[in-house]
C-alpha cells in the first residue's frame, strides 16, 4: 500500500467515527425529546407509533454500538461505509413514516444523509444514497397514497 493509500484509509476511518458519534447523539437527542414530549402528557402510557420509535431509537443505538466496536476490527472501511449508510436510510424512511409519512417534519433527514454519504463517499457514493432515499421516500409517498400504509397526522404520536 502505498502512503496515500493509508492516509485515505485512515482519513475515512476517521470520518466513520465522526458519524457514529453524530448518529449516537442524535439518537439520544430523539430519545431525549420524545421522552419530554410524552412526560407533558397526564398519562404515561406510551401509545404504539410511540413504541415503535422507541425501538427505532433504541436500533440506533444499539447500531452506533456495534460500529463502533466492529470499526477497528474490519478491513473494507468502505463497505462499512456503505453499509452504515444504507442502514441510516432504512431508519430515516422509519422515522419519517412513525412522525407522520410525508407531511413528517423529519424529511430534512434525508439530504444530511446525502451530505454526509458525500463526505464519507464521494460522488459515486453520495449519487447511490440519493437514489436509495429517492427510491424510499416515493415508495413511502405512494403506499401512503394507495392506502397500503396508513400514517398519524403529524404531532399526534
Amino acid at each position: 500500500m502505498t502512503s496515500q493509500m493509508i492516509t485515505l484509509e485512515s482519513d475515512l476511518i476517521q470520518k466513520l467515527k465522526w458519524l457514529i458519534m453524530g448518529r449516537f447523539l442524535f439518537a439520544v437527542l430523539l430519545l431525549g425529546s420524545t421522552i419530554l414530549l410524552q412526560s407533558n402528557e397526564v398519562l404515561f402510557s406510551p401509545t404504539t407509533p410511540l413504541l415503535i420509535l422507541y425501538i427505532v431509537i433504541s436500533g440506533l443505538l444499539f447500531l452506533s454500538l456495534i460500529y463502533y466496536l466492529i470499526l477497528s476490527r474490519i478491513r473494507k472501511n468502505v463497505w462499512l461505509a456503505y453499509t452504515q449508510l444504507i442502514a441510516d436510510t432504512f431508519f430515516v424512511t422509519l422515522i419519517i413514516y412513525i412522525t407522520g409519512g410525508f407531511l413528517s417534519i423529519f424529511s430534512f433527514l434525508y439530504p444530511v444523509v446525502i451530505i454526509y454519504s458525500s463526505i464519507l463517499l464521494y460522488r459515486k457514493g453520495s449519487v447511490f444514497i440519493a437514489a436509495l432515499c429517492s427510491f424510499q421516500y416515493f415508495i413511502l409517498v405512494q403506499f401512503e397514497y394507495m392506502g397500503i400504509l396508513k400514517t398519524r397526522q403529524p404531532g399526534f404520536l
